[in-house]
């Protein structure tokens, strides 16, 4: 079809002067379109064939077209992290972001790596500049936001500042005051789907229950939580091959409709006023807001109940927030 139409250009050629500039400038379109598609190819296969000087100077160049200059950016930083070389590999992470018209897909699956943030380090005066640039952003959804405070509050640890650590951490907006209860029965995982009773309980606190070595447990206030806001079943009780229980109580002025955003380690499940919203038997060990969903918070009180367990990966945590 495409070609169809240039021939009918070509006709009108001798006909209209504007016709023809105009297809001269479609021409050379199509054709830069092509070969910059070429380039990006042949790139691609001389990385995939491990060919890393010969790749490395082929996305050197198409970094220089406006075109293509965000993915050989990103696949320059990719070279550069894989040889071990962060500071490279930031640089190149860098121009990607400034080239690119979405940069915040990869921005959020690379955030902890050396080509980015570099987990809980303390940031470089180049980073602080991409995370103030994130900040400010007003693409930047809630999440990525979110993360940019726990980074800063991570910065401020390392450099000793832990009043501004703690109150860049707490922007984070994570829920804080849970009740906890354990641990139960989890060896192999086995019991994700058991029925310890906690559910049919409800918010009574002074019920008591079977632990998995046979004592008497039930509910006890936690008086404070890591302080980057992630609520960690380590720090209270033995988590090995155990299920255990966090509960808090929200208060809605009114009815109403928000989302419930969350991230663990381990198995997860959480219900919402008895309902059950996740359940996720995976042991996975995922950043904040993985698990996203819409919920209806009734006036008044609101039970948030939380399940994580462990058999194998060694964590317990999880971090909500209602947004």
């Amino acid at each position: 079809m495409l070609f169809d139409y240039i021939r009918l250009l070509k006709f009108k050629l001798s006909m209209n002067q504007p016709f023809r500039t105009f297809f001269i400038g479609l021409t050379l379109l199509i054709t830069g379109l092509t070969l910059q598609a070429q380039d990006k190819s042949a790139a691609w296969k001389l990385y995939n064939s491990n060919k890393r000087a010969e790749a490395r100077e082929a996305f050197s160049a198409l970094a220089k077209a406006e075109e293509t200059a965000a993915e050989a950016e990103l696949a320059l930083a990719f070279m550069d992290y894989d040889e071990d070389n962060a500071d490279e590999a930031f640089k190149h992470f860098n121009a990607f972001f400034n080239a690119s018209k979405n940069p915040y897909p990869f921005t959020y699956a690379l955030w902890s790596s050396s080509m980015v943030f570099n987990g809980t380090s303390k940031l470089s005066p180049d980073r602080m500049k991409l995370l103030q640039k994130i900040m400010a952003d007003p693409n930047a959804n809630g999440t990525i936001k979110a993360m940019a405070q726990g980074q800063l509050g991570y910065h401020y640890a390392r450099l000793g500042d832990f009043k501004k650590s703690y109150a860049e951490f707490h922007k984070v907006g994570a829920l804080e005051n849970w009740q906890i209860l354990g641990g139960f029965d989890n060896i192999s995982g086995n019991g994700f789907n058991k029925d310890f009773g906690v559910l049919a309980a409800g918010d009574q606190s002074e019920i008591k229950f079977k632990n998995k070595g046979g004592a008497n447990v039930k509910w006890f206030d936690v008086k404070d939580i890591r302080k980057d806001k992630w609520f960690d079943f380590s720090y209270y009780l033995s988590i090995s091959n155990s299920i255990v229980y966090a509960q808090t109580f929200v208060d809605s002025k009114t009815e109403q409709e928000v989302f419930l955003r969350a991230g663990n380690s381990g198995s997860f499940k959480v219900w919402l006023n008895d309902k059950l919203i996740i359940s996720d038997q995976e042991e996975r060990d995922c950043d904040l807001d993985v698990y996203n969903i819409k919920v209806k918070l009734n006036a008044g009180a609101n039970r948030i109940l939380v399940q994580c367990g462990e058999s194998e990966n060694d964590r317990s945590n999880f971090m909500i927030r209602l947004t």
